[in-house]
């Protein structure tokens, strides 16, 4: 069971995640947000300490509904709606069954597009969003090695307001901070993607590998490669300060 919070709503809601490509589905177990809220697009929570562990920000247009499950919703992250197929032949080919390593390569691929949007969503920081598009990560890293070589302040914006003065520290904290989670999350996504690879080939892992979603809380030693990495990291970050605050 997944914590589902929208944007720009303080409500948590219970229900199952599931993305394929462009498409994410949501089913609800008990109570379904108003229309204005699931537009808003979501973050998936940690269940145990509340942390956003996947952001799903992109996902603002509802690209199915079903009749027979009013609870389940389907949205999309490029503002594409469900064309219902038309059906030319009465008869209805076999399904095709994907291979092991198909389903796995395309999870994969799902992965690396779930990380890749949360990384760019960015972080909000003191009450404001600061989105890190490549844009973003080329402008601000120029910006932050200006500063460090002059220690002045220098002009910068948050998403959706204009530009303004920020001192040196006030731009690290936030350089620091963006490129923090981005290594995060692709650490995370990298040691989910070994976690699935080791899976040995089965009908039971099978199931596993199409229910993994992003966000899914890592364990063992792929879990622990992942807090060693982050630490080498947080090193670093230190190291940086110091060399910016003499």
């Amino acid at each position: 069971m997944e914590k589902i919070r929208f944007l720009n709503n303080q409500n948590v809601y219970d229900g199952e995640v599931s993305v394929r490509g462009n498409i994410v589905a949501l089913n609800f177990s008990n109570t379904l947000p108003p229309q204005n809220i699931i537009t808003n697009g979501f973050e998936l929570l940690n269940e145990n300490n509340g942390l956003v562990q996947g952001n799903y920000s992109l996902y603002t247009t509802v690209y199915r509904t079903y009749e027979d499950n009013d609870m389940l919703i389907e949205l999309s992250c490029d503002r594409t709606v469900y064309v219902p197929p038309v059906i030319i032949e009465p008869e209805k080919p076999e399904p095709y069954i994907p291979t092991y390593e198909e389903i796995l390569n395309n999870k994969i691929n799902e992965l690396s597009f779930a990380c890749q949007n949360t990384i760019e969503a960015g972080l909000e920081i003191n009450g404001l969003h600061y989105s890190y598009t490549e844009k973003d990560q080329i402008n601000l890293t120029d910006i932050v090695n200006t500063v460090k070589l002059t220690g002045l302040p220098i002009g910068y914006h948050a998403d959706g307001h204009k530009c303004t003065e920020y001192s040196s520290d006030e731009l690290l904290n936030i350089y620091v901070q963006l490129a923090m989670n981005k290594y995060c999350q692709q650490t995370y996504f990298n040691q989910s993607c070994e976690y699935l690879k080791s899976l040995e080939k089965s009908e039971i892992n099978k199931k596993i590998i199409e229910s993994y979603t992003y966000g899914t809380s890592l364990t063992g030693k792929y879990l622990e490669t992942y807090n060693n990495m982050v630490s080498l990291y947080n090193e670093q970050v230190k190291a940086i300060t110091a060399m910016v605050e003499k």
